[in-house]
């Protein structure tokens, strides 16, 4: 009995030293992956799971006139609640992006020509009002891979003006997101 007891007591000890912090595979996301965060207000926003690239992407867009727009789009979920009825996109008015590229709010041809956010299957669009601030950097840009930097205080929104009259967002940051297949 005394030699059963010992060889288990090896056994454990064996997997106890295999199981060592030493050996633990690391969980956080490699430094390529697609990520996104925001306040809405003082709700925090990150993007709904599983990330897809239909969760956060970018696109260049072609009006009927031939000029360009680009949209960055992100399906986020408010304080975990992981609905795919909270989306956000933004539209940049410009023929190309460039990295440190920066668009601002409020100015007389301004360059972020809607701003919309669907809150629980609700589309409210929001521009910039007179006192509005706020702006978007993009950050990183080489045609596949998009990352930037935005906030915006002030926003009106432009249909329900009298029920949800201005919308803060802040600390928002999107990395390494994909062009829309």
């Amino acid at each position: 009995m005394k030699k059963i007891n010992f060889i288990l007591l090896i056994i454990i000890s064996q997997l106890l030293i295999n199981c060592s912090k030493s050996d633990t595979v690391s969980t956080s996301a490699p430094s390529n992956s697609s990520t996104f965060s925001m306040k809405l207000n003082t709700l925090n926003c990150i993007p709904i799971t599983p990330t897809t690239n239909s969760v956060l992407c970018w696109n260049k867009v072609t009006n009927n006139d031939g000029t360009h727009y680009y949209t960055v789009d992100f399906l986020f979920s408010r304080n975990g609640d992981n609905s795919p009825w909270n989306q956000m996109q933004l539209q940049l008015k410009t023929e190309n992006i460039t990295t440190n590229q920066i668009f601002q709010v409020n100015t007389t041809s301004d360059p972020i020509s809607q701003i919309s956010i669907m809150d629980g299957g609700a589309i409210r669009f929001y521009n910039s009002a007179s006192n509005s601030t706020g702006q978007i950097k993009i950050t990183q840009f080489d045609g596949v891979t998009m990352s930037g930097e935005f906030s915006f205080g002030n926003l009106k929104e432009t249909q329900n003006y009298s029920t949800v009259p201005f919308i803060n967002i802040t600390d928002g940051v999107f990395t390494n997101i994909p062009k829309k297949n």
